[in-house]
């Protein structure tokens, strides 16, 4: 009988097989059993074919001290067997062979230390344990991101890819003239989204026009328009918008739960979950911001994009349904450097928009100055041919006095005294006639090219510029195709979902194959719930039992280095084996861990 202690010369009342080709399970992998029966099976169908020992082949075993003497030479010993069995009181300790040294020609001593973890497989419990990490239960999306099944690694992302681009952009955009007054001067305003403005916007669109030329030469006219009409200077400013300031508001951007990480489809789901995917909602202007599916009502991430219309221009995005919030605006990104653009007023129509009525009433006062001029000197000559028709009737009426009284020549000299002054008369008020309109003439014809001088100056004068004198780059993108040019401004919103790289994917699918997932929960390991294999690391661990304090202590350790229970040798290493849970293998199984022992029962019944 072997005698757990120091016992030396004991009698051979036991068991001992060496067993060869035993893989590597004394560090974190281990084989499962669900069976004492299946276990013992198991280990001897690895008995070593040279080391088949008899009852007189060993002695003095000492399990504690791991030692005992074999009458085998070391080398058959250690090229023969990596393991052995030895069996005392019904009980199988499965033991590692750690070493032996020969002591004669036909004897060696074997060094071996108990495998903790297989000879008290069935007599230990758990009873409660802070697990650091294992492989769930229920590998899903929703459990991810909700939490329950995993906690966030610091491990290595790398670069990120762009899986998958959604965006507001629609074709084409237009320029908006801002303007206090219309084109006939009447005052203008509007209200848009509740901001009042004292102007009011005239679109012109792009798209309305077939080339760029088109385009300007319509914006120019329209500009021209106000300033013949007296209303250059209530132009407040001229902004380009993308069209979608016109289109259906507010808009909504969606990007649905991921499915794969840059093509490639993760066994992991956690791959699917943020730092390594996640979506950002951006603007192009160098405003974004990073949200996760796992904040999401229902996990896929959408966003309203309200665009609200004045002379500086606006536009909003943020997330709805995210984080608990209907309206997420602490969130929210905004685009506010809309292009302003540069124009120029005509001066010369700006002034005389502004002069023509005075111009025109100088042109009507000269005229008016001129006839009033010409009719005082013809009222003149009128008065003064009068004058000679009534001194002539009174110089005839003398010479016919004279006649009737005999004097002749008194009679002829006065009639031609008379005579010679009405006509003196006569010709004075003609000369002040022709000298009035000489006058008039001369002073309609200066005050005429005083007003021309000053109209051919004013149209001499340069343009007026007005509004932004810089472009915006991200509005004025354009790219080339095959069939001609697009537009293509990016200056509007958008949501990307992001990723890292596949190759990347592929070394963290393999991590998380090996290690589980980062739990930090308290409560009893998951066992027994994975097609192949699982894996448990603990940072501490309460077992229950009775267990010699010194296996108690060893199998704690493991748990708390971490174990990987292989269901078959077969597979033992294989990680590229499907490793589903058996919720999703087996949906209606009942699961309870192999080991689960809460209130301690282990501690008072011995298996």
């Amino acid at each position: 009988m072997i005698q757990i202690g120091d016992v030396s010369n004991v009698i051979p009342a036991a068991e001992v097989i060496f067993l060869a080709g035993i893989p590597d399970i004394s560090g974190e992998n281990t084989i499962f059993f669900y069976d004492r029966y299946t276990q013992e099976i198991w280990f001897r169908q690895h008995e070593s074919p040279t080391l088949s020992l008899r009852d007189d082949t060993y002695t003095n075993i000492n399990i504690m001290q791991g030692t005992m003497i074999v009458n085998y030479d070391a080398e058959t010993i250690l090229n023969g067997a990596n393991y052995l069995m030895i069996k005392n009181r019904n009980k199988w300790y499965y033991c590692y062979l750690t070493g032996a040294v020969q002591n004669s020609v036909n004897s060696s001593t074997v060094s071996f230390e108990v495998d903790a973890l297989q000879t008290y497989l069935f007599d230990y419990g758990i009873v409660q344990a802070y697990i650091e990490r294992e492989h769930v239960t229920n590998d899903t999306v929703q459990n991810i991101y909700t939490g329950r099944s995993a906690l966030k690694d610091q491990l290595e992302c790398g670069d990120y890819v762009v899986d998958e681009r959604v965006t507001n952009r629609l074709s084409g955009y237009s320029v908006i003239v801002w303007s206090a007054q219309n084109a006939s001067g009447a005052q203008t305003s509007s209200t848009h989204y509740g901001l009042y403005n004292g102007v009011d916007g005239h679109r012109i669109n792009r798209s309305s026009y077939g080339n760029d030329n088109a385009f300007a030469n319509a914006i120019n006219s329209y500009i021209n328009d106000l300033t013949e009409g007296g209303a250059g200077d209530s132009i407040v400013g001229i902004c380009q918008v993308p069209n979608t300031f016109y289109g259906t508001n507010p808009y909504t951007l969606t990007i649905d739960t991921p499915e794969t990480v840059d093509k490639y489809t993760p066994r992991n789901k956690i791959l699917l979950s943020y730092p390594y995917t996640f979506c950002v909602a951006g603007s192009n202007t160098g405003a974004s911001s990073e949200l996760m599916f796992e904040l999401a009502d229902t996990y896929n991430v959408s966003c309203l994009c309200y665009y609200m219309l004045s002379p500086s221009p606006q536009a909003i995005m943020f997330p709805q349904n995210y984080r608990n919030l209907a309206n997420d605006v602490d969130d929210a990104i905004k685009i506010d450097a809309y292009p302003q653009c540069a124009y120029a007023i005509d001066s010369y129509k700006a002034w005389l928009a502004l002069n023509s009525n005075q111009i025109n009433a100088q042109y009507a006062n000269n005229l008016t100055n001129y006839n009033t001029t010409m009719e005082i000197a013809g009222n003149n000559r009128a008065l003064a041919d009068q004058n000679m028709f009534l001194n002539s009737i009174g110089s005839i009426g003398g010479v016919i006095g004279g006649l009737a009284t005999g004097n002749v020549i008194g009679a002829i000299g006065s009639g031609v005294s008379g005579l010679t002054a009405a006509i003196g008369s006569q010709n004075e008020a003609n000369n002040s006639y022709t000298n009035a309109k000489i006058q008039a003439d001369a002073s309609s014809s200066m005050a005429v090219r005083s007003l021309n001088a000053k109209m051919t100056d004013a149209e001499k004068m340069p343009m007026t510029p007005r509004g932004g004198s810089g472009g915006n780059a991200p509005f004025q993108y354009m790219f080339f195709t095959g069939t001609g040019r697009v537009n293509a401004g990016m200056g509007d919103f958008f949501l990307e979902r992001r990723s890292i790289k596949y190759d990347q994917a592929v070394r963290l699918d393999n991590y998380y194959d090996m290690y589980g997932y980062k739990v930090d929960r308290l409560g009893i390991p998951n066992e027994d719930h994975r097609l192949n294999y699982w894996y448990i690391k603990t940072a501490s661990i309460m077992l229950s039992g009775v267990i010699p304090y010194q296996y108690m202590s060893q199998i704690e350790a493991r748990y708390n280095a971490g174990i990987r229970w292989w269901r078959s040798e077969a597979l033992f290493g294989n990680y590229s084996i499907d490793n589903r849970t058996l919720l999703e293998a087996e949906p209606m199984r009942l699961y309870e861990p192999v080991h689960f022992d809460p209130q301690g029962v282990k501690n008072n019944v011995k298996k």
